[in-house]
């Protein structure tokens, strides 16, 4: 690790400023089989940050959960927006019916990126369905 010059270098083993996915920095519990809400994750496996977006693979809830101007500090902040779901209630497997242009089954890895035209375009490898989407947000 190598910090830039005229940058900011946080101190080896700073504790984390924001949390997302459980209610505070000491939590780590798994809700199987129940609604997550806009507040859970469930193996959160990729992230992926550009501008005042924040965009996670909630992999075993088949869904990219979004947080638009993340909170400069706490834990427990809801998601703004879901992927991949019919709302921040739902889990399963491409919405357990047939894949869809919109579905997700497993997501893992993001990226996050502006385009030259100025669109933001979010990729995601959707495992479970052996493909990669890409997400237009603006």
């Amino acid at each position: 690790f190598a910090c830039r010059e005229n940058t900011h270098c946080p101190d080896f083993d700073a504790p984390s400023t924001v949390v997302l996915g459980q209610p505070d920095a000491t939590s780590a519990r798994e809700l199987p089989h129940v609604p997550q809400g806009p507040h859970r994750l469930r193996f959160p496996y990729g992230v992926a940050a550009e501008g005042d977006l924040v965009a996670v693979a909630d992999t075993a809830n088949n869904r990219i959960l979004l947080w638009r101007d993340p909170p400069g500090t706490g834990a427990g902040h809801p998601a703004a927006l879901v992927l991949g779901q019919d709302d921040f209630a739902r889990a399963g497997e491409n919405r357990w019916t047939a894949v869809t242009r919109d579905s997700l089954c497993w997501p893992y890895a993001l990226h996050l990126h502006r385009t030259p035209a100025g669109r933001r375009v979010l990729a995601v490898a959707d495992s479970g369905n052996n493909r990669a989407t890409l997400w237009t947000l603006d």
